[in-house]
């Protein structure tokens, strides 16, 4: 590759690298490591193209760019992204995958709905190009607007954790494979990004529906957050130091329930999970919630149920039924049983 690098602020690049680090240290990873990233052709993801091109030249990853056309603007956009990211694959020399989502055209999709069909294409092609991670360019505000919105919607410790450095996804249809998503320039601000990018001309396209206050993110990205910060003006540092607590806090959880649990399960199948109902009624509400949520997980997973509605719904029906005196069997869902008596709680999808 002749093209030079344009120079990157060392605190920038320390930051990139100590979770590219992080993610080897972690995984005990060998390089050069195969990863997929995921491009839309916005400041973001072309700053973090950037980044993943370096490691490249000096032997430590084969990225692959994959652009996922979402089927939902205009194809005069879609052109131009596609075009910014050409651009840029060739100049560094990287190979391009274009992919588009099973949409109808003019149809109405919400967020979450484009996220989950957007995860399922990238696991599709981890496994196609045999990559075990794929790299997408959330930063450091994405964190700081997760964190808002999940206040809002009556999040838990979990919501108030923000986005991950990582984390393993699954598919609805691939379920042995595991595939990890990363993010490694979380850390760093978005403003710092599109400064680096303008001063060096290196092009990125603003997405338009990004400015819209159609979608829930939009609208608190480009209206409430800066009204908070005009009141509040140290406002994401404390988001942040808060997200730090409670990553520690829900860590802490987290062990602490892996620990009941070896206590109070009777026994497990891929089917279904049996407690010991006198030790399970021994802790406090929280702690049998998050038991349940991790049953109930690990449950669909095997028996690869995708619950639409989230986990929520069926752990306030098992508390209810945990609460009640007689010892029966129900069935809360299709494909769920709930049985109790004294001395057991049994949890089975059919």
């Amino acid at each position: 590759m002749n093209t030079p690098f344009p120079k990157l602020p060392k605190e920038l690049w320390q930051q990139f690298i100590l979770r590219i680090r992080q993610l080897q240290t972690t995984f005990q990873l060998q390089f050069p490591l195969r990863v997929i990233i995921g491009v839309s052709g916005g400041p973001d993801s072309i700053f973090l193209t950037y980044l993943m091109a370096k490691l490249k030249l000096i032997g430590k990853l084969e990225p692959i760019v994959v652009y996922i056309d979402h089927k939902v603007r205009s194809k005069k956009e879609v052109k131009k992204e596609i075009k910014v990211i050409e651009n840029l694959t060739t100049k560094f020399g990287l190979p391009f995958v274009l992919e588009e989502l099973p949409l109808k055209k003019r149809k109405q999709y919400d967020e979450n709905t484009l996220r989950k069909l957007r995860y399922e294409k990238f696991f599709s092609l981890a496994k196609k190009y045999k990559c075990d991670f794929i790299a997408l360019g959330h930063t450091r505000d994405d964190v700081v607007e997760t964190v808002l919105m999940n206040f809002f919607r009556g999040s838990g410790v979990k919501g108030f954790c923000g986005i991950p450095f990582f984390r393993e996804i699954y598919s609805q249809n691939v379920s042995k494979r595991k595939v990890f998503v990363f993010r490694p320039i979380i850390d760093i601000p978005k403003q710092k990004i599109i400064e680096f990018l303008n001063k060096n001309n290196i092009k990125y396209v603003v997405d338009k529906t990004n400015l819209t206050l159609n979608y829930t993110r939009n609208f608190v990205r480009n209206k409430l957050i800066p009204v908070i910060k005009s009141i509040y003006p140290n406002f994401e540092f404390n988001i942040l130091n808060t997200v730090e607590i409670m990553s520690s806090l829900e860590r802490y959880i987290s062990d602490s329930v892996t620990q009941i649990l070896k206590k109070i399960l009777l026994k497990k199948t891929d089917t279904q999970a049996k407690l010991d109902f006198k030790k399970f009624l021994m802790y406090n509400t929280y702690i049998q919630t998050e038991i349940l949520y991790r049953i109930l997980s690990d449950l669909a997973e095997k028996k690869h149920i995708l619950l639409k509605s989230g986990y929520k719904p069926l752990v306030d029906k098992i508390l209810q039924f945990v609460s009640l005196k007689n010892n029966f069997s129900l069935k809360i869902k299709k494909r769920l049983q709930l049985t109790k008596d004294k001395n057991s709680l049994i949890i089975k999808y059919t």
